[in-house]
């Protein structure tokens, strides 16, 4: 087991220079101007570091998982719900919805809705898994259905 250190190296008429080897278990979170020697023993360095720039989505909603409970089952469970949205070329995105969202979402409901179904997603957080594209809610995320955006208008059933 290795000590701290510290060794005079250069006097001025004002100040005095000295080198510290510091062990890590000596440091302190107000120690300044300490230098640290480490050894990297494996790094790891991802090929496409995944963004996460949070995005907003619309598509069309095609089906949901029931919420889900992820996490030990003493403590920090966290609660999800997997939801299949699509583009229009049938592109589908796996969207995970977390804690509040994933709870309150009323998936009966919005099965029972005519179809097409229009999903505008806020703040997802994107990710690739196995090259494929998923989303994923932010807290700062929330979901609009058949949002009345007049660009969509077109994408609806007409009503004769």
């Amino acid at each position: 087991m290795s000590h701290s250190t510290m060794n005079q190296m250069q006097t001025t008429s004002s100040k005095t220079i000295v080198q510290v080897n510091a062990n890590i278990k000596d440091l302190r979170p107000k120690d300044r101007n300490k230098i640290l020697e480490a050894k990297v023993y494996r790094a790891w360095i991802a090929r496409e570091p995944p963004s996460t720039d949070e995005k907003d989505y619309i598509r069309c909603y095609i089906s949901s998982g029931e919420k889900g409970t992820i996490g030990g089952p003493m403590r920090d469970q966290m609660v999800n719900r997997k939801i299949e949205i699509q583009n229009l070329n049938g592109n589908s995105i796996e969207l995970t919805l977390w804690d509040d969202l994933a709870e309150t979402f009323k998936k009966d409901e919005i099965d029972r809705l005519e179809k097409p179904i229009i999903i505008a997603v806020t703040s997802c957080k994107v990710s690739k898994y196995y090259n494929k594209l998923q989303l994923s809610s932010t807290p700062a995320t929330y979901y609009y259905i058949n949002p009345k955006i007049p660009q969509l208008e077109r994408y609806r059933p007409s009503r004769v």
